[in-house]
């Protein structure tokens, strides 16, 4: 993995605080995207067993669909066929990506319509007018850092489907797209890893000659040698005082590596004659969702209690998110630590490009796409939430803090924290006395002749 920081933004990056016009061309890409929106539908997950204490890129967990039959019953997914689901005796709980980032959508058509953003809290005023404030500080960034120059970064991020290199992918990706979503803040803004000993291999980004943007690099993680730890490929750290995490996982070399295959109208009979591009299965190789889930779950658990010990330096956000990606595609990840709930959207992964897969130069950004990641990386100030309804029905669903020993889950929260290096835990080995031991001592062995 690598670790990319970013002090400053381009010369060419505006004052994102002042209010400006906007061109149509902006609002059009805006207004289309809306229009064309497609929807991502969010499962639950279940945890059916992990190994704690090893550090993300060598995580164990295993995890199934949550299912329930027409009773409320929890079902196992091995025990459940088609019929089953057709006749309506198992279930699953589905949640548009729309009605947990509602806040965001109202933020875009506000601002197509000219009109201001409003975020109603009946407890406080003045909190609701802070995260208005956030909201529309987010929203010019997203206008101004992206939007405007989209051409320009669309054609750099395009060098991405014609290379394998994942510490390539990376660099282009958080140069061009995850970092042009956000507003920047005093600080290291954006982060990506570099846990090699040598240097690092792109000091500047090789979207294309022109670009050479510097490529800064640092070396933070975070967790819990009593959980999962270690380092995402990308942070990003938008204001609200929040993080997102990115992983963009390798491929793995065995060509007989486990895949999840969906099911879906995009899938034939046949797993090697598929409507979508393969590689996107790299996100649901059986290692790689070992280790963003547990990366997912960790970063939830370290973010909420920053919440509880920073208060007011942190929005109160409980669903939080971290992202898998690649070059053609990217997961969703959600986990609520208060309510441990984890949701992942359903199907195939979410695509990036517009276009036939086995045609790169063919390819258009999917803005509905955009829309997502634009939304999923600034949490903090679009504060996605379920509804009450839903909070109550998979309360619980993951399965996960709900098996943990209390004692073990204080201790795991106590030392969940941010640093550079982690010591792995040693497992303790007792010694004893053999001659107290109730067993014979062993035989000489006779001497051996020599011939």
């Amino acid at each position: 993995m690598f670790f990319f920081s970013r002090i400053a933004r381009s010369k060419s990056f505006p004052n994102i605080t002042a209010r400006k016009y906007y061109s149509s061309i902006v609002r059009r890409f805006i207004a289309d995207a809306l229009t064309g929106y497609e929807e991502t539908v969010f499962i639950p997950l279940r945890c059916t067993s992990w190994h704690l204490g090893d550090k993300f890129s060598k995580a164990r967990i295993t995890t199934v669909q949550y299912l329930k039959d027409e009773f409320g019953r929890r079902r196992e997914p091995s025990s459940v066929n088609k019929n089953d689901i057709k006749r309506g005796k198992v279930k699953t709980h589905l949640i548009p990506f729309s009605s947990m980032f509602h806040n965001g959508f109202h933020a875009l058509e506000c601002f197509n319509n000219g009109t201001s953003i409003t975020i109603e809290d009946n407890m406080q005023v003045e909190k609701a007018n802070y995260n208005r404030y956030l909201l529309q500080y987010d929203l010019d960034a997203f206008v101004t850092g992206f939007l405007c120059e989209k051409d320009h970064h669309e054609e750099c991020l395009k060098k991405i489907l014609t290379i394998d290199n994942e510490t390539e992918i990376s660099v282009i990706m958080a140069n061009h797209l995850f970092s042009r979503l956000t507003a920047p803040r005093v600080g290291t803004t954006y982060n990506v890893t570099n846990d090699t000993k040598g240097k690092p291999v792109h000091v500047y980004c090789n979207c294309s000659k022109k670009c050479g943007e510097e490529i800064l690099y640092g070396n933070t993680g975070f967790g819990s040698e009593l959980l999962w730890y270690g380092k995402p490929d990308i942070m990003v750290f938008p204001i609200g005082g929040v993080n997102c995490s990115i992983i963009i996982p390798p491929k793995p070399k065995d060509e007989s590596a486990d895949y999840e295959y969906p099911s879906g109208p995009n899938m034939s009979k046949h797993k090697h004659n598929m409507d979508f591009n393969p590689d996107d299965l790299t996100l649901r190789e059986k290692y790689n969702k070992s280790q963003i889930i547990a990366t997912a779950i960790t970063s939830s658990m370290y973010q909420k209690k920053c919440q509880q010990e920073k208060g007011g330096l942190f929005t109160n956000v409980s669903l939080l998110p971290l992202i898998a990606a690649n070059g053609t595609s990217f997961d969703i990840y959600l986990y609520d630590s208060e309510r441990d709930i984890l949701l992942r959207n359903s199907g195939l992964p979410i695509p990036l490009w517009d276009g036939p897969f086995n045609k790169p130069p063919l390819y258009r950004l999917n803005m509905s796409s955009v829309l997502k990641l634009w939304m999923t990386i600034n949490h903090a100030s679009i504060q996605p939430s379920l509804s009450l309804e839903d909070n109550q029905l998979l309360s619980g669903t993951c399965d996960f803090k709900g098996r943990l020993p209390k004692d073990v889950l204080k201790n795991i929260e106590s030392t969940l924290e941010m640093k550079d290096k982690f010591q792995p835990m040693e497992e303790q080995e007792f010694e004893f006395d053999f001659m107290n031991l109730n067993v014979s001592p062993p035989k000489k062995s006779l001497p051996v002749e020599c011939l």
